[in-house]
């Protein structure tokens, strides 16, 4: 058996379709048997449905001479029915798996797990509805294909991904101590966005502390310049070098955690900040390094 994906695991097929297409050409030469190939959704994200269907039918070609079977599964929901049908085309079709759709509620008391393969594409989705929606999640047996977002006029669908292929975020092998602890309130998060946006071209904040009072300074250099200064309170009190982050990716997690209940933003010295939001029973964790030196 051999695993399908980008992740740096031993025996591990690359999902190129030059890769697979050697490998099962080099494997049916000879011999007979089966050979079961499972997510062609996967490819499909990878390469796109017309190179896929051009590689089924290499391989549909290839299998004709051979003593071979080849079993191309795929689950329902991840491609259009057009899609689906050009496929049983090349091949003929041995079963089809029902799928069922789940409501979320504002409960969330479903377990389940998901791969959002792009938040981007997400957000950008979200977008297009109200702020009042409701969720269905839906699932080829226990695996989730889609989510379908609606409010009382649009609607909207995202195509879930194998989370066997997206990469988990490295493991940080020491976290340093943290000596500065500030308060993120909604009304920092809204000076802070209104400030960034003021200032669109300025790409860092700067942390700012004399060990009684700090601030965050977005635009701040050593010489006068155009800036945004916002006080903040912390609950320690400890006097650390200034220290800059990414003000745009700031901007976006603060954006996207707007009705946080609470909030902390960490600071260490060491040159890494971590802010955690907390929202009813879900909480979030987010870390920066810091952004080079001050200007």
């Amino acid at each position: 058996m051999r695993w399908v994906t980008d992740r740096p695991v031993k025996d591990a097929i690359r999902p190129t379709l030059e890769n697979l297409y050697s490998t099962i050409d080099r494997n049916i030469s000879s011999d007979s048997g089966i050979l079961w190939f499972e997510g062609i959704e996967l490819l499909v994200r990878v390469n796109g449905f017309d190179a896929v269907l051009k590689f089924v039918r290499s391989i549909v070609d290839i299998s004709q001479n051979s003593e071979w079977t080849i079993l191309i599964v795929g689950a329902p929901g991840t491609m259009d029915e057009e899609q689906w049908a050009r496929l049983r085309r090349e091949a003929p079709t041995i079963g089809r798996q029902q799928t069922t759709e789940e409501n979320i509620d504002d409960s969330l008391s479903f377990v389940s797990e998901i791969g959002i393969y792009s938040t981007d594409q997400l957000i950008k989705l979200l977008g297009v509805v109200d702020e009042d929606i409701r969720v269905h999640l839906t699932k080829a047996g226990d695996k989730a294909i889609s989510l379908k977002i609606n409010d009382s006029v649009s609607a909207v669908n995202y195509m879930l991904s194998d989370v066997s292929i997206i990469n988990e975020p490295p493991q940080m092998k020491q976290i340093p101590n943290f000596e500065l602890e500030i308060n993120v309130t909604p009304s920092l998060i809204d000076k802070f966005i209104s400030g960034k946006s003021a200032l669109a071209d300025e790409d860092k904040f700067t942390v700012i502390t004399d060990g009684e009072n700090t601030k965050l300074v977005i635009g701040y250099a050593s010489v006068n310049t155009n800036r945004v200064t916002i006080p903040v309170t912390t609950n320690t009190k400890s006097l650390i070098d200034k220290i800059s982050f990414n003000a745009n990716l700031f901007k976006e997690v603060l954006s996207a955690n707007k009705e946080c209940e609470s909030a902390t933003l960490y600071v260490s010295s060491e040159g890494l900040a971590k802010i955690t939001f907390k929202v009813d029973d879900f909480s979030s964790t987010y870390f920066f390094v810091a952004a080079g030196d001050i200007d």
